[in-house]
């Protein structure tokens, strides 16, 4: 599958999104939906109906950007649209309503999405879903203050938040508890992962809370 580039239009191929140290990311299900899942004999955690909700990311090396998306939105909302709550928030690349948010994990280890602060402490980033393209946008909680000055406190301004235009972008890794840091992986073949393609970081706005995704500079490491 591809996805046009927001910025410049190209054509990008969509990788895994993996914990360095094992565990692919995908949306929390929810309690109700869990409890469906016990009393189904015919659930299969290696079916399409449980992959819909793992996340690829689509990278554009020129433009310094990676775009999240679900395996499979359609089937994700067949399974449990209900379950994600309205928003007030649209969809930058197609205009339509978003859904969530809600909570992303590794099934690597129990334990949330962060934005990396430092050594086992991270702010937790949830998820908005479009409903149209499929894509994912990640924001710290609206009222998660603690999170924001810790960003502000721990990383240098990387330019105007784009989308309040009243914070600063602040540049750390993604992390994934107790499985590393996040990155970009060619598709597993054979029971065998793929290539690391790049690490993921994610610019956080420690004002509105938005963040965007970005592909960590090929041959340079993140500092």
């Amino acid at each position: 599958m591809t996805m046009p580039c927001r910025t410049c239009g190209a054509p990008l191929r969509g990788f895994e999104v993996i914990a360095d140290g094992g565990g692919a990311i995908h949306f929390t299900p929810t309690a109700a939906v869990l409890k469906k899942l016990e009393i189904d004999a015919t659930f299969d955690g290696t079916g399409p109906r449980w992959l819909c909700r793992y996340l690829d990311g689509y990278p554009c090396f020129d433009c310094e950007t990676v775009d999240l998306a679900v395996v499979d939105v359609r089937l994700l909302l067949e399974c449990e649209g209900k379950e994600f709550p309205q928003s007030d928030w649209t969809c930058p690349a197609c205009a339509c309503p978003c859904l969530g948010p809600r909570p992303l994990e590794s099934d690597g280890a129990a334990g949330r999405l962060l934005a990396f602060l430092k050594h086992k402490y991270g702010a937790p980033l949830d998820g908005r879903l479009c409903p149209s393209c499929g894509r994912v946008y990640l924001s710290l909680h609206p009222d998660d203050s603690v999170a924001r000055k810790e960003l502000a406190e721990r990383f240098p301004a990387s330019g105007p938040c784009p989308s309040c235009r009243r914070g600063r972008r602040r540049v750390t890794r993604l992390d994934a508890p107790y499985c590393g840091y996040v990155a970009l992986r060619e598709p597993s073949h054979d029971g065998k992962e793929g290539r690391r393609v790049a690490g993921l970081l994610v610019a956080v706005c420690d004002s509105c809370g938005e963040a965007s995704t970005h592909p960590e500079p090929p041959g340079r490491a993140f500092q």
